[in-house]
């Protein structure tokens, strides 16, 4: 796992801002790779499991505008779509 979190966070915004708006919705399973690479990598940054509730929680959080703003630079309504992709993957009976 990287350390940098920028590379981390443009990793996966690069995969999911090449989808979203398109025909995958951001529920997709498809997309469970690049969320899990994104949960994991917040293991080791807050040096704690970032369980499915905290990564959850973590979504509620990007909604604030100064992550909104960050964030849809990669794409109008990026913020959105990866929040409701946090909290797909966080329901998943297997990501619990």
């Amino acid at each position: 796992m990287g350390t940098g979190d920028e590379g981390t966070q443009r990793d996966l915004r690069t995969k999911l801002s090449r989808v979203s708006g398109k025909e995958l919705p951001p529920q997709a399973h498809s997309l469970d790779a690049a969320i899990e690479r994104h949960r994991k990598w917040l293991t080791w940054a807050w040096e704690r499991e970032a369980t499915p509730e905290a990564y959850a929680g973590l979504a509620d959080v990007y909604e604030h505008p100064d992550f909104v703003t960050r964030f849809d630079k990669a794409g109008e309504g990026f913020t959105t779509y990866l929040t409701t992709a946090m909290r797909s993957w966080a329901k998943r009976p297997e990501s619990n």
